[in-house]
């Protein structure tokens, strides 16, 4: 292995997804790790048989947003302020997005059919 050390961020984000233990580990050693490994440690989110990958993505993107678009969008935006802001400033954002999730079009409709006990018809707005 060169002497060198994770550029483009592999030094930040690391110790972000698995730890500052396992994340020193991993790059002072430079050790391959097993794909149940990296399941376990939190740096990847999911295991899936060998095949075709394009097909695999577009069935868990289908998956994620067939059901609350609009919702699915808002907790991306929230989560994906939590990696970038410190936990007041994430609590912040959250609290702002958190209302207008309640005012979609989806929200009602999802409040109406579980009261009426049927499945939602969601439209993504």
């Amino acid at each position: 292995m060169p002497p060198l050390i994770p550029g483009y961020g592999g030094t930040q984000r690391l110790p972000r997804l698995v730890g500052t233990t396992r994340a020193l580990d991993l790059i002072t050693t430079g050790r391959m790790i097993a794909a149940d490994e990296a399941l376990e440690i939190g740096l990847v989110d999911r295991l899936v048989e060998a095949g075709d990958p394009v097909a695999v993505g577009k069935a868990h993107l289908a998956e994620v947003s067939e059901d609350r678009p609009s919702a699915v969008h808002l907790a991306r935006e929230a989560v994906l302020a939590a990696a970038r802001l410190d936990l007041d400033a994430g609590l912040r954002a959250e609290a702002e997005l958190f209302p207008r999730a309640t005012r979609t079009e989806d929200a009602r409709e999802g409040s109406e059919a579980f009261l009426a006990k049927r499945s939602p018809q969601f439209t993504g707005k």
